[in-house]
């Protein structure tokens, strides 16, 4: 005996109605495999592009900067690779004590750490800036995510102090501030590469996928400068200085760097005789640094030598940013060196005389004024 069917389950839909459901099914396909195969077709590439955007960055690759050598090939100015740490702040994830170690790594108070990292809507933020390769090495293996390495480069004077007001400086982001660092940026910066890697949600590198441009490094520039008579000219003149007097010894020295220059251009086409009288002007180029100073303080004695020292090289100063720019000009309107040179020369021999003749007196009437 069969069991009995509800009524419920007897009613059917006419057929009409059965047709236009079943066209508007079939009209939803369609649709909808139209619409896919438009994306998968036709805006492939859009996909692709919008999908690689959520994991894959492109990195700048640095550029070495080139070095500053004396004529010698001794290094007056050089680029070595640094890290700097910087972080994604929405991605930093770290306990108190985690902070407090990376505060302790990277030199910096907790309030300093808490500044930089409370803004979440910043991708980016640098941390620290030119750290040493050890001290990197430290910060990673904390393993905090969202912190990361950035390769840099930071620029070293070997020499300190000698020829610094010629060669100048570079910035944090090692780009010429002064002096030949400033004058020939372009030609000692090189141009930054690039490549495109894969990183996880935590920013960290998983994989290299394509290197886009190879960096450009900087080129090399050669002085002719010599940093070892440049060197030797500051316990020179301060001692013969003591010996025979302080304006007696600029004399010698000024009058030796103008004769130097003059013979420098006389022969300036024989390349032997230019290096040699290089050497000889630089030679007598710094004795700035032991004469100034020891007359200032013959002068005046030693309460303000501090203070006096000050107003020297604030003059130095003041002379440096008005004659670099002055001799250009005279080389721009003249079209040679020739005149710029002269100026040199005629300003040394002036001193040289203005030593002797005004100085020496002055100095002379102002001790005996100083010692009644």
């Amino acid at each position: 005996m069969k069991a009995p069917v509800h009524d419920a389950l007897k009613l059917r839909l006419p057929a009409r109605r059965a047709r236009v459901l079943i066209g508007m099914i079939l009209t939803c396909f369609v649709v909808l495999s139209a619409r896919a195969m438009y994306l998968q077709v036709w805006q492939n590439d859009f996909l692709q592009q919008e999908g690689a955007s959520r994991f894959t960055r492109i990195i700048e690759l640095p550029a070495h900067r080139g070095m500053i050598t004396d004529r010698y090939g001794e290094p007056l100015a050089i680029s070595t690779p640094v890290e700097s740490v910087w972080a994604s702040p929405a991605d930093v994830h770290a306990s108190v004590s985690q902070r407090r170690q990376l505060c302790k790594l990277l030199g910096l108070e907790e309030w300093e750490l808490r500044r930089k990292l409370e803004d979440s809507g910043r991708e980016f933020v640098y941390l620290k800036r030119h750290l040493p390769p050890e001290a990197a090495a430290s910060v990673v293996q904390l393993g905090l995510p969202g912190i990361s390495l950035k390769r840099e480069y930071r620029r070293y004077y070997p020499d300190g102090e000698v020829a610094a007001q010629l060669i100048g400086i570079t910035d944090v982001d090692d780009r010429g501030q002064e002096g030949i660092e400033l004058a020939y940026h372009d030609w000692l910066s090189g141009k930054p590469g690039s490549r495109r890697v894969i990183k996880d949600r935590l920013g960290r590198v998983v994989e290299d996928a394509e290197p886009l441009r190879a960096p450009i490094e900087g080129r090399d520039l050669a002085l002719s400068i010599d940093r070892i008579t440049n060197g030797l000219t500051r316990p020179f003149f301060g001692w013969l200085s003591d010996q025979i007097g302080r304006e007696n010894t600029m004399v010698i020295a000024f009058t030796l760097e103008g004769v130097a220059m003059t013979a420098w251009l006389l022969t300036r086409s024989h390349p032997a005789i230019f290096v040699v009288m290089s050497g000889v002007v630089l030679f007598a180029w710094g004795e700035i640094f032991s004469l100034f100073p020891s007359t200032l303080t013959d002068t005046f004695g030693t309460r303000h030598a501090t203070e006096n020292y000050g107003w020297l090289y604030i003059s130095q100063g003041i002379g440096s940013i008005f004659g670099g720019p002055l001799a250009a000009l005279m080389h721009q309107k003249a079209g040679s060196w020739v005149p710029v040179f002269g100026t040199a020369i005629t300003l040394d021999i002036l001193t040289a005389v203005l030593a002797i003749f005004m100085l020496k007196p002055m100095r002379a009437r102002f001790l005996r004024a100083a010692a009644r």
